[in-house]
C-alpha cells in the first residue's frame, strides 16, 4: 500500500507511479489475470488478513484508485502539488 508515488527523472520529467495492488497471480500484469494456486496463497496468508483489517481504510481507497482513473489522476495531481510546495 503505497498509493500514488511519483518519481523524478534526471531529464525533468515526472513518472506517476501506480499504486500498489494485489494481483492474483505472480505474473498478472492485468486486471483479469488469475492463478488459483496463487490466489489460495495470498488468501491463506494469515499475515495479510492481518495487515488488511488493521488498515482497511487504506485498502478501500488503493482498491478504488486502481479501478477509478479519475480517482487516480486526482490523488496524482495533489502529490504534484504536495511536492512542489514544500520547496
Amino acid at each position: 500500500m503505497v498509493g500514488v508515488h511519483l518519481t523524478p527523472k534526471v531529464d525533468g520529467r515526472v513518472l506517476i507511479g501506480p499504486n500498489a495492488a494485489l494481483s492474483l497471480a505472480k505474473e498478472g500484469y492485468s486486471f483479469w489475470d488469475f492463478n488459483l494456486k496463487d490466489t489460495w496463497n495470498f488468501a491463506s496468508n494469515k499475515g495479510l488478513w492481518k495487515l488488511i483489517f488493521k488498515n482497511f481504510d487504506v485498502v478501500l481507497q488503493e482498491v478504488w484508485r486502481d479501478i477509478n482513473a479519475k480517482a487516480f489522476v486526482g490523488e496524482a495531481q495533489r502529490s504534484v502539488y504536495q511536492q512542489v510546495n514544500i520547496y
